[in-house]
C-alpha cells in the first residue's frame, strides 16, 4: 500500500509538470472531459466554465443528502451525506493538440469522512486521445447500458474480475463507431468498441467488450483469480424513452484449486422521462459456479428547480448466500 501511494504521488507531480509546462505556449479551448466520475451519483446539470487566459477551466459540484432503510431481517436505517466536485483543465497546443487534466474528489461520511480521488491527464487529436492515470474504467463507460435514474443502483452487473485503477487508454472516434483500449501496470486490459447512430426517430446502441483482469481487483465472491470475460450491449432510445440490456459471461482460473469458475450474468433495463419527472426499471440476473443469483432496481428522479432534486430508489439483489433490499431517498442539489 505504501508503494502504491507513492507512484501516485509521483504520478500526480508528473502531471502537474506537463500541464504547467504546456500552459506557457497554450491556447483557450472548450472543455470536453473523459467520463471518469465511474459511480452511480452522476452529474446531470452542464458544469460552470470560465476561461483562466491559457485555457478553459470548468467545474462541477454536487451533494447529496440521503436515508436509506434495509430490510434484511435486523432492519436498519442509515443517513449520509455525499459531496463530489469535478475540476476540468483542456487547452490547445500549438500544433492542434488537446491537452487536458481532470480530476474527481468524492467525500462520503459513511465511509469515516473518506474523500476518495480519480484523475487523468489526457492529450487528444483528430487521430483519437491517450490519457493516463486512474482511466481503467474508461472502456466500461463506454461501452455499457445506461444507469438508473435517482438513487437506482442494479447489483452484480458486471465482470467480477477488474483491472488496476491506474492504467493507460487510448480512445478513438471513426464516424459512428468508437473504439477503446485500457491497460493496466499488470499487463491486464480492457478493449471496446461501439456503434451509435440515428434511426429514424430514434436512435440505436450496440457494443461489446472484452477484457482481461483478476478478481483482486473487483470482488473475492467468485475467489481469487485471473479473470477473462466479455460482454455484449444493445439498446434503443426514442424521444423520452430508451430499453437497453446486455449479456456477458466470465471465466475466473482460481490460483488456490486450479480449477474454473464460470460467471454467466445479463441485465435489461428502461427509462422514461415526463417533463421534470424521470423513471428506471432494471432487472439483472446470473450464475456464478452454479449459484444463481438475481437483482432488480426502481429508479425516480423529480426535477425541483436547476440543480435541486429529490430522488429515490428501490434495490433488491440476491447473491452469494446474502440478500438485501434497500429504499433509499435523497435531496440532491448540483451545479
Amino acid at each position: 500500500m505504501k508503494n502504491k501511494k507513492m507512484n501516485k504521488n509521483y504520478l500526480s507531480a508528473g502531471v502537474a509538470a506537463v500541464l504547467g509546462g504546456a500552459m506557457m505556449f497554450a491556447s483557450p479551448v472548450a472543455a470536453d472531459s473523459l467520463p471518469i466520475n465511474y459511480d452511480d451519483l452522476s452529474f446531470v446539470e452542464e458544469p460552470l466554465a470560465l476561461d483562466v487566459g491559457v485555457g478553459t477551466l470548468s467545474f462541477s459540484a454536487l451533494a447529496d443528502q440521503a436515508v436509506t432503510h434495509e430490510f434484511n431481517g435486523n432492519e436498519t436505517t442509515t443517513y449520509d451525506t455525499v459531496a463530489k466536485a469535478q475540476f476540468d483543465f483542456e487547452t490547445e497546443l500549438p500544433n492542434s493538440m488537446t491537452l487536458a487534466m481532470q480530476y474527481v474528489g468524492t467525500f462520503t461520511r459513511l465511509a469515516d469522512d473518506e474523500i476518495t480521488e480519480t484523475y487523468a491527464l489526457s492529450i487528444a487529436d483528430s487521430w483519437g486521445t491517450i490519457a493516463v492515470g486512474e482511466v481503467a474504467g474508461l472502456v466500461k463507460e463506454r461501452t455499457r447500458r445506461g444507469r438508473g435514474v435517482g438513487n437506482a443502483s442494479l447489483a452484480n452487473d458486471d465482470f467480477l474480475g477488474g483491472l488496476e485503477a491506474e492504467s493507460a487508454f487510448y480512445g478513438v472516434r471513426v464516424n459512428s463507431f468508437q473504439a477503446s483500449l485500457a491497460v493496466d501496470r499488470d499487463g491486464q486490459g480492457a478493449i471496446g468498441l461501439s456503434f451509435e447512430q440515428p434511426v429514424s426517430q430514434g436512435s440505436v446502441f450496440t457494443a461489446v467488450r472484452l477484457q482481461k483482469g483478476d478478481t483482486n481487483d473487483g470482488t473475492t465472491s467468485g475467489g481469487k483469480g485471473d479473470s477473462y470475460g466479455g460482454v455484449i450491449v444493445g439498446g434503443y432510445s426514442y424521444g423520452s424513452f430508451s430499453i437497453d440490456g446486455q449479456i456477458g459471461y466470465e471465466r475466473i482460473d482460481l490460483e488456490a484449486s486450479g480449477n474454473d469458475n464460470n460467471n454467466t450474468f445479463a441485465s435489461v433495463g428502461a427509462k422514461y422521462k415526463y417533463g421534470v419527472y424521470s423513471v428506471s426499471l432494471d432487472l439483472g440476473g446470473g450464475v456464478t459456479d452454479g449459484d444463481t443469483r438475481h437483482a432488480a432496481s426502481l429508479g425516480f428522479r423529480a426535477d425541483m428547480f436547476r440543480g435541486a432534486s429529490f430522488n429515490a430508489g428501490l434495490n433488491h439483489s440476491n447473491a452469494f448466500g446474502s440478500r438485501s433490499t434497500k429504499v433509499k431517498g435523497s435531496i440532491r442539489y448540483e451545479f
